[in-house]
């Protein structure tokens, strides 16, 4: 594809080896459900063809010459959207900001953009200090009133600079610092964890908030929203980030730890009258026969491995994996599914373990799991999921699925010194006002462990009424592989860039099979223009109305197939 034919464009350094390395970038526009990005190095800003009207330029992790700012800019000016995280200077300069040669260190972001102001938002990296001129609109500041987020006009086009590193910020929630690696900091022994890369670097005032998730929204949500007036350039179309018509998920995990089937038994019926399903993480000496498995999967439920891994874990980590794969697949004649958690979620390096759990056949890691005093609720600032990155910048195609609440992590009567220590109605009511404040405005997901030993001795009394309020608002219970599935073929939905038909545009939409329960996303208005109709192949579509962040959006569901996507506008 070329430059003259996206709706976006990403300009990236493949040199460069920092946690934004421009791939990052790009993995959270496809968290966003936003069209593929056409990559562009930086040399190529000054050179090719002309870019089509309205096209999104993004520049990720590419520092550009004075020469390549200012024929970026002439660009821009001739109608296009620029967005720039941590601009060099050369940018700011073309831009006519200036820099204060000061650099903050972390903080919380105050926005000032309806739908959003009265969100707090953690920021992690590097803020440029730097003033904007007097006509530049400040989106977002800081907590000591420096400009975050800054947007200004720039002939026909916009300029959109983001002063902080938003990819690298949200990497480092949701990874954890880096400084941490290899040190116990969570006084939970023995061993070493992904919590501990978290002491110190979560904001536990902002636990109860996925504010990286919030911050990737926050992307879209500009991208999408631009321009206000102008009917030459494009609506961007998103996909939803749940199933169907669903507001959010609750996604459901069981670790064995040794149950009996009875133990087992207890929590699948819990399950079946939820209408759930479960992840179920099995120990390599399991009580579950084959026979078991082969029922509970026809209910639904999904089984992995879950290995019991000896210190030190770095030398004993991927032969023990292997091992246990190799069991698993003896004993219930298939393989595990395609996620994994080891047993009291050790963790190696930054990214290390994801990439030893990909070269064992595991694509989803749920280790990352929020384990008090230290940490608590959203460790990682998010439930969505998304691929790790390295220290240096690359990205390892597997993905982390946070887990946010576990039995003994939660409740007191667990008897574990690691934990919040609550009661099971005061557990029940944070549990379910966190779905709550999903469903009405985070639009992020909530993962959940459930030991069938735990729910058979103390915590049936968390998990029933979860899993009943759960039912009772038309939140799906999934298990976390289907909600695997239903993510994996959402990234495989490709949209290509629109077209211009009288009153509208169109774009083609190609879902592979497998693909379902998606939902194509457009804001009401484009242009100041209210959206008519949505329309596959010339056939209208029922679409419904949802909002998210204060803009009303129809959102229509995404056919199986290669489709044309028809948007037509009331041009009165």
């Amino acid at each position: 594809m070329s430059a003259r034919a996206t709706d976006i464009l990403l300009v990236r350094d493949a040199a460069r080896r920092h946690m934004n390395a421009g791939s990052y970038a790009a993995e959270l526009l496809r968290l966003e459900g936003l069209p593929a990005a056409t990559v562009l190095a930086p040399t190529g800003v000054c050179a090719g063809p002309p870019w089509r009207h309205g096209t999104r330029v993004l520049v990720a992790d590419a520092p550009l010459t004075a020469r390549e700012a200012g024929a970026l800019c002439e660009r821009v000016a001739e109608g296009h959207l620029l967005a720039a995280f941590l601009p060099g200077a050369a940018l700011l300069g073309a831009l006519g900001l200036e820099p204060t040669w000061s650099t903050r260190l972390g903080g919380r972001l105050r926005l000032r953009l309806d739908g959003w102001r009265d969100l707090s938002l953690r920021f992690h990296g590097p803020l440029l200090g730097a003033r904007p001129p007097a006509d530049a609109e400040v989106i977002a500041d800081d907590d000591a009133g420096a400009p975050a987020i800054v947007r200004l006009a720039l002939g026909r086009g916009q300029a959109l600079l983001f002063l902080y590193d938003l990819p690298r910020s949200v990497a480092l929630a949701r990874q954890g610092d880096p400084a941490r690696l290899d040190g116990s900091a969570n006084r939970v022994w023995p061993g070493w964890r992904a919590a501990d890369l978290f002491v110190g670097h979560q904001d536990l005032d902002l636990a109860r908030v996925p504010h990286a998730d919030l911050q990737c929204h926050l992307l879209r949500h500009l991208l999408a929203e631009w321009p206000a007036s102008d009917q030459v350039a494009p609506p961007l179309p998103w996909l939803w980030y749940f199933p169907g018509d669903a507001d959010t998920v609750i996604v459901l995990t069981s670790d064995d730890d040794w149950s009996t089937r009875d133990q087992f038994e207890e929590l699948i019926a819990c399950a079946r009258a939820a209408d759930a399903t479960i992840t179920f993480y099995l120990v390599a000496d399991t009580r579950v026969t084959p026979a078991d498995r082969e029922r509970w999967t026809g209910a639904g439920h999904t089984f992995s491995i879950h290995p019991a891994i000896e210190e030190p874990a770095a030398r004993t980590w991927r032969s023990t994996v292997r091992r246990h794969r190799r069991s698993f697949e003896a004993r219930f004649g298939a393989p595990p599914g395609p996620s994994i958690r080891l047993h009291a979620v050790p963790w190696v390096g930054y990214a290390r373990a994801a990439e030893w759990d990909l070269a064992a056949g595991f694509r989803w890691d749920a280790s990352f799991f929020t384990c008090p005093p230290c940490t608590r609720h959203y460790m990682t600032a998010s439930g969505l999921p998304c691929p790790f990155i390295t220290e240096m910048g690359r990205v390892v195609p597997a993905f982390q699925q946070p887990a946010q609440y576990s039995d003994e992590t939660t409740l007191g009567a667990g008897g574990m010194p690691f934990t919040l220590g609550l009661t099971a109605p005061r557990a029940a009511a944070i549990v379910t006002a966190d779905v709550a404040a999903n469903a009405r405005r985070h639009h992020s997901a909530l993962c959940v462990n459930m030991h069938p030993v735990s729910f058979a001795g103390y915590s049936r009394a968390l998990w029933e009424p979860v899993l009943a309020d759960a039912a009772a608002r038309g939140v799906p219970r999934m298990a976390l592989e289907h909600w695997a599935a239903f993510w994996e073929s959402r990234r495989d939905v490709r949209v290509s860039p629109a077209e211009r038909m009288p009153n509208g545009w169109s774009w083609r939409v190609s879902a592979p099979p497998g693909a379902v329960k998606h939902r194509m996303m457009l804001a009401g208005r484009h242009a100041g223009a209210p959206l008519q109709e949505l329309a596959w192949d010339g056939v209208s579509a029922v679409a419904t109305r949802r909002t998210v962040h204060d803009v009303e959006h129809l959102s229509v569901p995404v056919p199986v197939g290669d489709h044309t996507l028809m948007a037509t506008y009331d041009p009165r």
